[in-house]
C-alpha cells in the first residue's frame, strides 16, 4: 500500500461546553452526522437570534461536510432571582388611577388580582443584561466547543482509517497469494481442460486443441483483475 499519510475525519461527532456567566448557566451542544454537504441547524433563544449568522459562519470555518446541529441553552441560576423587579412608581400610578375611577363613577369595582397587576404594561421590569459581554462570552465558548467537535471527528476518523487500513492489508495479502498461485492454477486448468477434451475425442487436431485451450485459459485468467484491485488498494 501507499506510504502517504492523510488526515481522516469522520462526519459524526459530539461536543458540549458549559460555563457560569453572572446568574446564567450557558450550554453549547454540538452534534454532527453524515451528510454529503455541510448542513448547519442553529437553535438559539429568541432574544439571541441576532447571533445566528455569526454562529453559522463559525461552523462553516471549522466543518466542511456533515449535518451539524448547534443548540444554545441559557438558564438563570437560583430559584428566587429571576431577573425581574417591580416598578414601584408605575404600580403606585396604577393604584391611584383605579381609585380615581372608583371615585368618579361611584362604582364599587372589585380590586384586580396580583396576577392582573403584574400583567399590566410597565409593572414588571426585566433586569438589564450586558448584551455585548454576553455575546462575546457565547462566541468564545462556541469556538471552544467547535474545536472539541472537530477533535472528536478526527479521533473517530483516525480509528476508522486504522480499520480500513487493516482490511486493505488483508485484501492485499490475498491478492499477493492469488498472484503467486496463478501459474499453478492456470497449468492445472489447462491440464483438466485438455484431459476432458481428449476423453471426448481422440481424433481432434492437436494444434486446434492447443488454440482452444489457450482461448479458454485467457478467459479464465484473472491477473488483470488482480492488478486493478491492487491499484485501488494503494
Amino acid at each position: 500500500m501507499s506510504n502517504a499519510t492523510y488526515a481522516t475525519h469522520s462526519m459524526t461527532g459530539f461536543a458540549i461546553r458549559k460555563l457560569r456567566w453572572n446568574e446564567w448557566e450557558v450550554v453549547w451542544e454540538l452534534k454532527s452526522v453524515n451528510n454529503r454537504f455541510l448542513d448547519a441547524s442553529v437553535r438559539l433563544p429568541e432574544w439571541l437570534r441576532s447571533l445566528e449568522s455569526d454562529v453559522r459562519a463559525m461552523i462553516t470555518q471549522k466543518v466542511r461536510r456533515g449535518r451539524v446541529d448547534a443548540t444554545l441553552t441559557l438558564r438563570r441560576m437560583g430559584e428566587t432571582d429571576m431577573g425581574l423587579s417591580i416598578n414601584h412608581q408605575a404600580l403606585m400610578a396604577l393604584t391611584q388611577s383605579l381609585r380615581e375611577i372608583q371615585d368618579i363613577n361611584g362604582l364599587g369595582l372589585s380590586s384586580p388580582s396580583s396576577l392582573d397587576v403584574l400583567k399590566w404594561p410597565g409593572i414588571l421590569i426585566e433586569s438589564e443584561i450586558d448584551r455585548q459581554a454576553l455575546n462575546q462570552t457565547l462566541i468564545e465558548l462556541l469556538q471552544v466547543c467547535l474545536d472539541d467537535l472537530v477533535l472528536s471527528r478526527k479521533i473517530e476518523g483516525t480509528a476508522i482509517a486504522a480499520l480500513i487500513a487493516q482490511r486493505c492489508e488483508l485484501i492485499q495479502n490475498e491478492v499477493d497469494r492469488a498472484k503467486k498461485r496463478m501459474p499453478q492454477v492456470m497449468q492445472l486448468l489447462r491440464e483438466r481442460l485438455k484431459s476432458k477434451v481428449q476423453e471426448l475425442t481422440q481424433e481432434l487436431d492437436q494444434d486446434r486443441l492447443e488454440q482452444e485451450i489457450l482461448f479458454y485459459a485467457q478467459k479464465m485468467d484473472i491477473a488483470e483483475e488482480l492488478d486493478r484491485l491492487a491499484l485501488r488498494l494503494q
